[in-house]
């Protein structure tokens, strides 16, 4: 078939950006013929980039101004999007003439009602998770389940001593990391129940350093913390946090191996966030044998599941969203980063192996094609087939 993904374009080093590294790829593998819509990141003309066109974005960044005019052009059989699905305007679909598999997060309980609406106008939808699935069919929408992919040759178990020696972490310390956007209020990313959660274990552990992969002042006031104001109020020393180059960070300079360098490096990673519909992060750190910490709430016990330990839900919170997601308990993050602290090397050795091997069982790139697209593409490819013979048939009954 010949398939274009609308999401970020691959130049670019954030999650979906990492996604479509490897969808297009993999979709490739398949046979298939691929081009990419960028929603960010290009705008005023198409490029050539690897042997694959993107598509601008012009004045909508969802595309509903140029969406069926690069659709005609690339003479596509399908239309894929790697994004919320909420986002886009209820007529969406009606603006171009191909089938759409919506392949979306699904991150609260029960579904946002507006991502139900709008699941309802595609031909085929796929979420993250499992979780996903159920909570779609709870809202009367049969959805596949498909997995986001790691990239394993980037993302795999390294030398612990030396990503420390590359991001000049001190080598007796215990380094907790959080890699998470610092984006919408209230805190998707829970940043408030997290930081004082470590804020308590650094006090009776000096030797603790948080390496906060975020931005730190808000672009936006409205939509983000200020996380230095926050640290102050919980009275967390600063000479325990670090945090990235800011210029680097807001400009996406900070590629898929320096990610790997920072996983390799942590004793464990701090995710214990409000939702989640995939948690890309969790993956990628269990790849990299790094612990994980994460609320039991939507999909985050199965990305999980190799190596991670569940924090409580102190309490539901209902969003504007029309739906509920979960505050962490904060008692639940000090005592799982107790847990972490306590472990011997050898457990600490277990667990990493552990999640290393639940990601190559069950999130590598080669098992999610394999596994997951393969069969549903060739589904699709038949239903696509079948279309197009009935049109034929249907006009030539018409002359």
């Amino acid at each position: 078939m010949r398939i274009m993904l609308g999401s970020n374009p691959p130049w670019l080093n954030s999650g979906y950006g990492s996604q479509t590294r490897g969808l297009l790829t993999a979709l490739q593998g398949l046979g298939h013929d691929v081009a990419c819509f960028a929603t960010y990141g290009l705008k005023g003309g198409k490029l050539e980039v690897g042997g694959v066109t993107m598509y601008p974005r012009c004045q909508d960044m969802w595309g509903a101004d140029v969406l069926a005019g690069h659709l005609r052009d690339f003479e596509a059989d399908l239309y894929v999007t790697l994004m919320d699905n909420w986002v886009f305007p209820p007529d969406y679909h009606d603006k171009f003439a191909v089938p759409w598999l919506s392949w979306f997060p699904v991150d609260t309980e029960p579904a946002r009602r507006s991502a139900a609406r709008m699941a309802t106008r595609a031909e085929y939808n796929a979420t993250f998770s499992r979780h996903g699935v159920r909570i779609m069919a709870e809202a009367g929408v049969a959805a596949e389940y498909l997995p986001l992919g790691v990239d394993i040759e980037t993302f795999n178990p390294g030398d612990r001593e030396a990503s420390r020696d590359y991001l000049q972490f001190p080598h007796d310390a215990f380094v907790v990391a959080m890699v998470a956007a610092n984006q919408s209020y209230p805190a998707r990313k829970a940043f408030p129940e997290n930081l004082e959660a470590f804020g308590r274990f650094q006090k009776r552990h000096p030797e603790a350093l948080l390496y906060l992969h975020t931005e730190m002042q808000p672009t936006n006031p409205n939509n983000t913390l200020d996380l230095d104001e926050l640290l102050e109020a919980l009275d967390i020393s600063l000479e325990c946090v670090v945090r990235p180059n800011q210029y680097m960070y807001v400009t996406g300079a900070f590629g898929d191996e320096d990610m790997a360098q920072v996983y390799r490096a942590a004793d464990v990673l701090l995710a214990a966030s409000s939702n989640e519909g995939f948690g890309l992060p969790i993956v990628e750190a269990e790849a990299c044998a790094c612990p994980v910490i994460v609320t039991d709430f939507a999909s985050m016990p199965e990305t999980a599941a190799g190596n991670g330990i569940l924090v409580p839900a102190k309490c539901r919170q209902y969003t504007r969203m029309g739906a509920w997601d979960v505050l962490p308990d904060i008692d639940g993050i000090e005592a799982a980063l107790e847990m972490a602290y306590g472990w011997s090397d050898s457990e600490r050795e277990m667990r990493g192996d552990q999640g290393v091997a639940h990601i190559w069982r069950e999130y590598s790139w080669d098992v999610v094609t394999e596994r997951y697209w393969q069969p549903l593409l060739e589904r699709i490819e038949r239903d696509v087939t079948l279309a197009k013979l009935e049109t034929r048939q249907a006009a030539a009954r018409t002359r």
